[in-house]
């Protein structure tokens, strides 16, 4: 599933779901805060999540698409969590201190937008629960892919299929490219259904790469 969240920093790994409450319930804030306190929890609730990250995980969180007063972290919090889970932040809110999370390298960040005020207002309700970003349901553990275009979330049963269907579509891209740039066929027969001569180029085509893979015939 995809969704239209935008890339603020600098491919995909499993994710650490963190959900937000719309607005701050004081009684009920307070009651988290004091089992929190028991168990030592360190700091703002935004730092709770990251004080449990592991390497190759993806901290996605959903702030309801708030912006301002809903920038879950700065580029502390950031270089923090690069640190812990040498990846990145997907949120359904908003960063700032953009062009200092901007320098850690390898670090990706996908927002709603950027804003220079602290988060406020807000409460942690669950970590590693189903959150919902945009259209698409996140579930923990999910595969997180982004691209300059969104991100997509795979569910993780489903990321070995997904992986091999995506290899075949990047060849038929590659190929199909080759073709147009060559003048050997025009984009309407690319883009439609291929006729049998052009799968049998194709599949040629793959085997002088030494791929494995096949396209059937139609």
């Amino acid at each position: 599933m995809e969704t239209d969240l935008q890339m603020a920093g600098q491919r995909s790994r499993k994710t650490c779901s963190c959900d937000y409450a719309m607005s701050l319930r004081m009684k009920l804030g307070t009651f988290f805060r004091r089992q929190d306190t028991a168990i030592n929890c360190v700091g703002g609730e935004n730092s709770w999540v990251i004080d449990i990250l592991q390497p190759g995980d993806v901290l996605v969180v959903d702030l309801f698409g708030k912006i301002r007063y809903g920038t879950f972290a700065g580029d502390n919090l950031s270089t923090s969590i690069y640190a812990k889970s040498h990846n990145g932040l997907i949120v359904n809110g908003a960063v700032r201190d953009v062009s200092g999370i901007q320098q850690i390298n390898g670090f990706q960040c996908y927002v709603r937008g950027v804003d220079p005020s602290a988060l406020e207002n807000t409460m942690l309700m669950g970590i590693n629960t189903p959150i919902r970003i945009g259209d698409v349901t996140v579930m923990p553990g999910d595969v997180a892919l982004g691209d300059p275009e969104g991100v997509t979330f795979i569910p993780a049963q489903l990321a070995e299929k997904v992986a091999d269907d995506t290899e075949m579509v990047h060849q038929v891209d590659e190929w199909g490219h080759a073709m147009l740039r060559q003048g050997r066929y025009t984009p309407g027969q690319i883009d439609r259904k291929w006729s049998p001569e052009m799968v049998n180029e194709f599949n040629q085509w793959l085997k002088q790469k030494g791929s494995k893979l096949r396209m059937p015939l139609p």
